[in-house]
């Protein structure tokens, strides 16, 4: 990553620098968390390049209502004792002020991409019956700017108790580009984990990760001219068991495509019955990430989805996994060509290369160090064929010891 700066000025003084990646990739962090008075010094990083030592320091200052986070505060030093030539860096500002009655709180980040300025920042607002949460972005580009805002509006909106509205979310950006993320990713992605985060958690997170790249080596909102992108979401709950948010995503400009981007929480029992009865976790916690893309240049409609490792029943030991797809293609040398399936497919199918690869859906429960349970399912369907099965495995182990039971059917 970068380690940016905050901009104090229209034209920063030549003092006033980011560290670069070189630098970054050299410094080497050690975590403090030891608080005095009312500074909390959280971690200390020190670096050594051409010549010059590079010392940053995470740390915040907390009163009974306010607070200020400093990120990436530092100073650099030459060795060369007649000319020590000082550098000052800053990552990062945010500040807080909190009441029983109202919470706001903001940040402003700066950093660099391949020689150009970017501000991050975030804002939230946060009153009793109400929250709303800004993120955005802003940049200069060839004389012109480059920007994005993405807002999130909370509060008890209303409906049916099968879809309850809690939040609506909408946004653009003006030489901008979304790109969507893996499957992956779809929880972790900003604009998905500004509505499903806890509301306890700081949105620093979530401003960091705009400049974070993902598995397809691109920031999630990049800079792009000619490009521009606008975005709506909706978070219900569902009876109180499972709480959803929905985002729909389009790119227009160089090229036209959308997105719509999902996650889904099931927690049975849930909060209020689980205080009342004195049960800290839920029994059953299901997090399911799903992404739908399609573009009119595309010959395909996509939809993925993705049981996440968060997942569990019954025990934080039983790890549930698995996916599902449904692709269908609509033009092209596939035309006419569909696959849905839930956990992949028959082991013998020879998978046509142009298919998703899916992974089962599974349980596997280690009951203790010696005992475990393995579970897998599959089902799937293509113009060729209907395919399902499943297997349960009982696995002992010891030091002396190794006895499994298998039972399998695949159809």
């Amino acid at each position: 990553k970068n380690t940016p700066q905050l901009k104090k000025e229209n034209t920063p003084s030549e003092k006033e620098k980011n560290v670069s990646n070189e630098i970054a990739s050299k410094v080497s962090w050690s975590k403090i968390d030891k608080k005095i008075g009312a500074v909390n010094l959280q971690r200390l990083g020190l670096a050594y390049d051409k010549g010059k030592i590079i010392a940053l320091l995470d740390a915040s200052i907390e009163t009974n209502a306010l607070g200020m986070q400093l990120m990436g505060l530092g100073v650099g030093f030459n060795l060369d004792w007649n000319n020590l030539d000082p550098d000052f860096y800053l990552e990062g500002l945010g500040l807080s002020y909190k009441t029983d009655t109202v919470e706001i709180a903001g940040a402003l980040m700066r950093t660099t991409s391949n020689g150009i300025e970017i501000y991050n920042g975030q804002a939230r607002l946060k009153v009793k019956s109400f929250t709303l949460s800004a993120i955005g972005s802003y940049a200069q580009v060839n004389g012109e700017s480059s920007l994005f805002i993405y807002g999130l509006y909370q509060g008890n909106i209303g409906g049916p108790p099968i879809f309850h509205v809690t939040a609506i979310a909408a946004g653009f950006g003006y030489n901008r580009k979304i790109n969507a993320p893996e499957i992956e990713e779809v929880a972790s992605f900003p604009l998905v984990a500004l509505a499903m985060q806890p509301e306890d958690k700081n949105l620093t997170e979530v401003l960091t990760s705009l400049e974070t790249k993902m598995k397809s080596g691109k920031t999630p909102v990049e800079i792009a001219s000619g490009n521009y992108w606008v975005a709506v979401g909706v978070k219900f709950t569902s009876f109180k068991i499972i709480e959803s948010f929905l985002l729909l995503t389009a790119n227009f400009g160089t090229k036209t495509e959308f997105n719509i981007l999902g996650l889904s929480r099931l927690s049975w029992p849930e909060k209020t019955l689980r205080d009342k009865i004195g049960l800290k976790d839920p029994i059953v916690f299901v997090e399911i990430a799903l992404k739908a893309s399609f573009s009119p240049d595309s010959d395909v409609i996509k939809i993925d989805g993705l049981i996440t490792p968060n997942s569990y029943v019954l025990s934080k030991d039983c790890k549930l996994s698995g996916g599902f797809a449904f692709y269908t293609w609509v033009s092209g040398e596939h035309a006419g060509d569909f696959v849905m399936t839930i956990g992949g497919y028959h082991p013998r199918f020879p998978k046509p290369t142009h298919y998703p690869t899916v992974p089962r859906i599974a349980l596997n429960w280690k009951l203790d160090e010696n005992l475990l349970v393995k579970g897998e399912l599959y089902f799937a369907l293509t113009p060729s064929a209907i395919m399902m099965g499943g297997r349960w495995e009982l696995l002992y182990t010891s030091s002396n010891v190794r006895a499994a039971f298998i039972i399998w059917i695949d159809v």
